[in-house]
């Protein structure tokens, strides 16, 4: 029974149709649909045959290959089992309902334009509006069902085969192929509404993005409108959340009519309120500056409020203090810029030492150097060529007395003499290393705090 809508003129019907039949090599030769149309037949990919078997119950349905257009004016589909439609298989006009086809004793078709129906037949014990007669397997007897105007009736029918009935239009072009990922804000701030996802159109033409869908896992954000040559859209209100910072990497896939043709990665490691920006087509960084819908800004610190700059070690706002405001550093010292307080020229650094002192080799630091004084000694002292400094001028060597020959043979210690010179030099020799410990006492402390350093590193690295 057609469906009111198209009772004048239903965009297509049933034309004739056949059970099939056997002979010596196959049993079901002509097992065949045809449909007919009228002057403007409809989308083919909005048809549908529905077909039940003998016993009443629905057994299958036939839909086209998608965006199918007609070619002729009639149409034939195949069981795919017959010989006659062995070359169909690749084509989208042939059925399969069941392992024997249409059955001969019973059966109904219908025909649908989405959810109307425009036709229906049958056959056998099965009763319709438009029934057909009996069918006969048997070659010689066999007829096809021929509608002629509103009835069918038998007829040795068997219409040519046509591949060229139906064709497929190539796919639309794809557009959205024009856009690339050019930023991504995930890690939001203080609401999920301050995500984005940020496309460019590469291209040099405006293109439509009514096509294009963006798709996060399972959940999808259609495209609308145009966007013009080398311009920006951003994404936002997704109605579903992105992971603010995945464990792994996170895809989002651009489509083009429901066709993936990009993707997009992600990767852990997203900041809070920084974005994941494209710069100079291939570098991907975050910034602290999301610009969505517009050039891409990097900025690779945050922005800190009034009365506080960024701690670059830990990237943090810190509170502004008279060691680290701007200042400019002494001689032998520079600005560290990431506490912007002055520190000590470390050793190895290329940094001269100010005026008047020299760089120690041993320690690499700057040391004062010693210059002669233009001041005279004081009475009963002289200048000491090696420090620099003045020392009391020792006693004259010569003795208040001749030196008397000893025999060496005779000599011993009972002797006054030799006693006395004896302590002499022995008080002399003390005095000495005294002195020469007061004049280096410095340098002498210096060696014992060398020493003692590297008793602890060997410590430290050997344990104890």
């Amino acid at each position: 029974m057609q469906n009111s809508a198209f009772a004048a003129t239903p965009p297509a019907y049933f034309h004739a149709f056949n059970v099939g039949y056997k002979d010596e090599y196959d049993s079901q030769n002509y097992d065949f649909i045809e449909l007919a149309f009228n002057a403007e037949p409809p989308p083919l990919d909005r048809l549908k045959i529905s077909y039940y078997n003998s016993a009443g119950n629905h057994a299958g349905d036939y839909t086209f290959p998608a965006r199918a257009i007609l070619a002729k004016d009639r149409l034939v589909l195949g069981f795919s089992k017959s010989p006659q439609f062995e070359n169909f298989a690749d084509s989208g006009l042939t059925y399969y309902f069941s392992d024997s086809g249409l059955a001969s004793t019973a059966g109904k078709l219908e025909l649908y334009y989405d959810d109307q129906k425009l036709d229906e037949t049958c056959w056998g014990k099965i009763e319709c509006t438009n029934q057909a007669p009996k069918f006969s397997t048997k070659a010689e007897d066999n007829y096809s069902a021929l509608r002629e105007g509103t009835a069918f009736t038998s007829a040795k029918y068997y219409p040519d085969l046509d591949l060229d009935a139906i064709s497929q239009p190539p796919p639309p072009p794809i557009v959205c192929d024009a856009l690339r990922f050019t930023e991504l804000l995930s890690y939001y701030d203080m609401l999920a509404t301050e995500q984005f996802i940020e496309l460019q159109n590469f291209s040099d033409h405006e293109i439509s993005l009514d096509s294009c869908a963006l798709q996060f896992k399972k959940n999808l954000a259609p495209l609308s409108g145009s966007l013009a040559p080398k311009a920006y859209v951003a994404v936002q209100n997704l109605d579903f959340a992105l992971t603010k910072n995945p464990s792994s990497a996170a895809e989002i896939q651009l489509l083009d009519n429901g066709r993936p043709i990009a993707l997009f990665q992600y990767p852990h490691g997203q900041r809070k309120a920084t974005s994941y920006a494209l710069f100079d087509d291939d570098n991907w960084s975050l910034t602290y500056a999301p610009t969505p819908g517009s050039e891409n800004i990097y900025q690779e610190f945050q922005s800190c409020p009034d009365g506080k700059i960024v701690n670059i070690e830990t990237g943090n706002c810190i509170k502004i203090t008279e060691d680290n405001s701007e200042t400019t550093c002494p001689e032998g010292k520079y600005l560290n810029l990431l506490t912007g307080r002055c520190k000590k020229i470390e050793e190895g650094t290329a940094t001269e030492c100010q005026a008047g002192y020299y760089r120690n080799p041993e320690t690499g630091r700057c040391k004062k150097i010693t210059t002669e004084k233009t001041t005279e000694c004081a009475d009963g002292y002289e200048r000491n060529l090696d420090t620099n400094r003045c020392r009391k001028i020792r006693t004259s060597t010569e003795m208040d007395f001749a030196p008397t020959e000893v025999d060496p043979l005779i000599t011993t210690y009972d002797d006054p003499k030799v006693f006395v010179g004896t302590g002499v030099l022995i008080v002399l020799s003390i005095l000495s290393v005294i002195y020469t410990l007061l004049q280096f006492r410095r340098e002498i402390a210096q060696i014992f705090h060398r020493i003692i350093y590297r008793i602890k590193i060997k410590t430290q690295k050997h344990g104890p």
